[in-house]
Parts: C-alpha cells; sequence; structure tokens
C-alpha cells in the first residue's frame, strides 16, 4: 500500500488526474446520481519537513495548490463529494495551511472545487462542514457575493434566501447535524431557552437536566434514564463528543421527564417546558439523514 501510495502523483489543490477520471465517471451516471454534496473538514497535523527522493521535492510547507508559502503547515483541509440519492463518496482535493485555513481562502478553495466538479458533470446542491469560526465567514462571503450577484442581475435579495450561486446553480449550505446538537447543548449550559409552544411562551434551563439525573428515576432497581450520566449533565471533559449531547436530547429523556413532570415527581414544574420532546425532533442521526434526503427528493421532484 505505501509504494502504491508514494507512486500515486496527487498534488495539494486541485488534481486534474483526479477530476479527469470523474468526469469519465459521470458520463456513464444518470442525472440523479450526479446529485452529491460537497463536504469538508479540516485536522490538525504535526508541523514536519521531510524530502521525497522520488519526487525530488521538499513538503511540510503551507500548500493551497496554487502556491507553496515557506510556512510550516499544521493544518489540512480536506474536501469530498457524497451522493445524494446514489450510495457514494469520493476525496477530491485537499489543501495544507498554517493554523487554520482562513476564511477569504477557504471560499475561493469551495468555490473553485464546486466551479470543477460542474465541468465534470456532477451537480453540487448543499455543502456540509461544522460551526468553525472560518467555515462561518468562508459561507458568508460566498452567500454576500451571491447576493451581489442577484443585485447587478436587476433582481431583488430576499432576507429569507440563504442560498449560494455559482454559474446559475443553487447550493444550500448545511452545517453538520451532529455539531448543531452540540452548539444546542453548550448554549443551554450558559443560557435559557424561551420558546413559544402552543401559543404559550415556555422556558428550557440546563437545571431542568440536572434535576432529571440527581432525582435519578427507577422502578425495582432498573433506572428510566440510563444513560444519562455525570459526563452528560457537567459535560466540560467530554465536551467535544457528540453521543452526550445527542443522548441528553434522546426520546428516553424526554418521555421520562415530561412523564415524572406530569405527576409532580420532579420538584419544579418547569420540567414540562422540556427543550426536546419526540414530536418535536427526533435526535437519531439516521433518522435525521433520512428526512434530508426526502427534503430534497421532493424538491427536485417539484423542479423536474
Amino acid at each position: 500500500m505505501s509504494t502504491f501510495l508514494n507512486q500515486a502523483n496527487i498534488k495539494p489543490g486541485i488534481n486534474n488526474n483526479v477530476f479527469a477520471q470523474l468526469k469519465a465517471r459521470a458520463n456513464k451516471m444518470k442525472p440523479a446520481d450526479k446529485l452529491c454534496i460537497l463536504i469538508f473538514d479540516e485536522m490538525s497535523l504535526k508541523a514536519n519537513i521531510t524530502y521525497n527522493e522520488s519526487k525530488d521535492l521538499v513538503v511540510g510547507f503551507v500548500n493551497n495548490g496554487r502556491e507553496t508559502k515557506p510556512e510550516f503547515a499544521d493544518h489540512a483541509q480536506v474536501f469530498m463529494i457524497r451522493g445524494l440519492l446514489r450510495k457514494y463518496k469520493q476525496p477530491v482535493a485537499y489543501t495544507f495551511a498554517q493554523a487554520a485555513t482562513k476564511g477569504p481562502e477557504l471560499a475561493l478553495q469551495i468555490k473553485t472545487i464546486i466551479e470543477n466538479l460542474q465541468e465534470t458533470g456532477f451537480n453540487v446542491v448543499a455543502t456540509v462542514c461544522d460551526q468553525g469560526t472560518n467555515n462561518r465567514n468562508a459561507l458568508n462571503l460566498l452567500l454576500n457575493e451571491t447576493r451581489v450577484h442577484i443585485l447587478r442581475s436587476g433582481q431583488e435579495v430576499r432576507e429569507e434566501t440563504k442560498l449560494i450561486i455559482i454559474n446559475d446553480k443553487k447550493i444550500v449550505p448545511l452545517y453538520d447535524p451532529p455539531h448543531l446538537l452540540k452548539g444546542i447543548r453548550n448554549n443551554l449550559l450558559e443560557k435559557n431557552l424561551r420558546y413559544t409552544s402552543d401559543n404559550i411562551e415556555k422556558t428550557a434551563k440546563w437545571n431542568h437536566i440536572k434535576q432529571l439525573h440527581e432525582e435519578n428515576p427507577a422502578y425495582k432497581g432498573i433506572r428510566l434514564v440510563p444513560k444519562l450520566s455525570d459526563s452528560h449533565v457537567d459535560p466540560m471533559r467530554t465536551k467535544m463528543k457528540v453521543k452526550f449531547a445527542s443522548q441528553v436530547f434522546s426520546r428516553t429523556v424526554s418521555s421520562t421527564m415530561g412523564y415524572l413532570a406530569d405527576f409532580n415527581f420532579l420538584t419544579c414544574s418547569e420540567h414540562k417546558d422540556k427543550l426536546i420532546s419526540k414530536k418535536d425532533i427526533d435526535s437519531d442521526e439516521d433518522v435525521m439523514q433520512c428526512k434530508a434526503k426526502k427534503y430534497f427528493k421532493r424538491c427536485f421532484k417539484r423542479k423536474n
């Protein structure tokens, strides 16, 4: 495997060989199978400089595919496409950066990769990433660029329109659902959530989760919320793990909290104003992906 990888000539940025293979593959695919999502994420690397004898090249510097800078790279940005209706995934590009890829540079990379994917025949309908600062900056830059394009064409910009347009193709920027769950949990740790349900203003608090854990409800020695632990209630040490956020917002915790509040087993009557209920949201990741897939299917059926 190492010998094979050493022989592969895959450079940072846009690789013509990769996109040539994608184009050949796209020519054999149905239009619906070409619908895909561009996923991108960044990972940390240990800064290191090495000499590649076979390519007579020193690697380990910042490289975005267009230029190499005399700076040590300690982050890698990876881009991958995943089929929307057909099951496939394929890495398409990567770059090296120092500290992290800045918003303007990342926006340029996203746009360039999408344009090249469109030339190969693939139809990118959405992007997915986490809520990192640079990711949000890059998406905002692309959204602002789209607004400018709409204004120059003489059309009206609607506030509710949150789409990126590249070569007259609409692309929906999405955030990764697991990170959204963590974001909700992290905000709830420090702030109360006020919302309206059935025309009644209610308040959800992290203290509700704490009181449920302290009550530790059980029936004949069997805990009703067995997965709710100290790590869920005080998640500072496990803040990056998605499962602790999704399990707090699970059906089991929601239904148990509601049941105990209805029968006044919990001291705080506000437990009835729980944040998540099984009829409002399903935290199971597979169900969320299934709902998203069905949503896009309905959109493209209406469009066609």
